[in-house]
């Protein structure tokens, strides 16, 4: 017996086994030191994390997360994220402050919308989570799975027939619903983008969107400005360009597809109003 044990944990895949469940082995051999019956175990980083989680009293457990609410009973939400230590953001620009600082931002919703900041989220990687996230935390007392609770990112219903749903979904699982995709992979990224906008609320609005996926957002009115433009985004209520582009003009639908899909849309298959006649 004391030779079987010998040569089972000299094995190299034995050995990694032993590695993988970091626990000392029962039996004891050459090189091993006997374990007492009564010596505790020894826990996993995974459980001291948990262990950790739940000294954190209620009241401060989501004390290092802020939260966007889209069409949701805002008294009630509030008051549900301040009970667990939160932060409510009333507006988009705060939210984008927050995020260029590293800020960690959770998006609540009912369900599938294309409210934009439904869509800051979606920019960012992540799908909205539904309210009952916060109650389940509550219920058990630490930051539980968020998946469950997350809202399908949806796909845009002008589109015959539907697109298919978005391909980061394993992506979401490793980030357990609550952490963004790095600003370098999301899927504006390295783009520079024109703004074209009649009303600064929709200028502003969409700029955070468009930034957050990782673009950079040009006011396209300069001409000076439109030469490196991949393109370039319009309003509807637009009726005359300021210049004439040397790219493609599209409205916001594209960029709401974009961050819907988690890719980039090729423009040869849009379906989107085009401003270039005028």
């Amino acid at each position: 017996k004391r030779h079987r044990v010998s040569f089972e944990t000299n094995n190299e895949n034995d050995q990694k086994l032993v590695n993988v469940f970091d626990d000392p082995p029962r039996a004891y051999g050459a090189g091993l030191k006997k374990r007492s019956l009564k010596s505790p175990r020894k826990s996993s980083p995974k459980r001291r994390q948990k262990k950790k989680t739940k000294d954190v009293p209620v009241d401060e457990l989501l004390s290092d997360y802020y939260f966007l609410t889209t069409k949701l009973e805002e008294p009630q939400t509030s008051k549900l994220v301040e009970s667990l230590g939160g932060k409510m953001i009333r507006s988009l620009i705060e939210a984008s402050r927050l995020s260029n600082k590293g800020a960690k931002i959770l998006v609540l919703a009912d369900r599938t919308r294309t409210t934009k900041k439904f869509l800051f989220s979606l920019s960012r990687g992540l799908a909205p989570l539904k309210p009952g996230w916060l109650q389940e935390c509550r219920r058990l007392g630490e930051i539980t799975d968020a998946i469950p609770y997350t809202i399908p990112f949806g796909v845009p219903l002008f589109r015959e027939p539907p697109l298919p749903p978005p391909c980061n979904w394993v992506s979401l699982l490793n980030r357990q619903g609550l952490l963004p995709v790095p600003r370098e992979e999301r899927v504006l990224h390295g783009l520079e983008i024109g703004l074209v906008s009649e009303s600064q609320s929709f200028a502003d609005n969409v700029s955070v969107v468009i930034e957050e996926a990782g673009a950079t957002v040009v006011k396209a009115s300069k001409s000076s400005m439109a030469q490196n433009l991949y393109c370039v985004v319009c309003e509807k209520t637009v009726k005359r360009l300021p210049h004439k582009y040397p790219c493609e003009v599209v409205e916001f639908a594209w960029v709401v597809e974009c961050v819907q899909t988690q890719k980039r849309v090729p423009f040869a298959k849009k379906g989107y109003y085009d401003f270039t006649d005028f």
